[in-house]
């Protein structure tokens, strides 16, 4: 909602952002839904699983912030933003579904 007042705390240079801070406050939601369940995951002893797909989720999105870096400008930001979120979210199912299914074996 607050996204362009915010962009106008950036500068001039960072004009045209406001899609890119809010699709990056939009991931804020399935970051915190997905740590959730990785708690829970943690407390029925899947601690490497935890570590292994948070490890992958976040080279995944390094390499996508790395991709994003070498062609700097507004519609990189917005893709790697959007790639982010995506990642995001299947990160999220991905840690439901396991959740799910290792709450049925305990």
């Amino acid at each position: 909602i607050a996204s362009n007042f915010i962009e106008t705390f950036y500068g001039a240079s960072f004009q045209g952002l406001s899609l890119v801070i809010f699709i990056m406050c939009f991931s804020a939601i399935f970051i915190s839904l997905g740590e959730v369940y990785v708690y829970a995951l943690l407390s029925i002893g899947k601690s490497w699983f935890v570590f292994m797909s948070r490890l992958l989720r976040d080279v995944l999105t390094l390499g996508c912030a790395y991709m994003a870096l070498n062609r700097i400008g507004s519609d990189y930001a917005l893709t790697y933003a959007i790639i982010a979120l995506i990642i995001h979210i299947v990160y999220l199912i991905t840690i439901f579904s396991i959740y799910k299914t290792q709450k049925k074996d305990v």
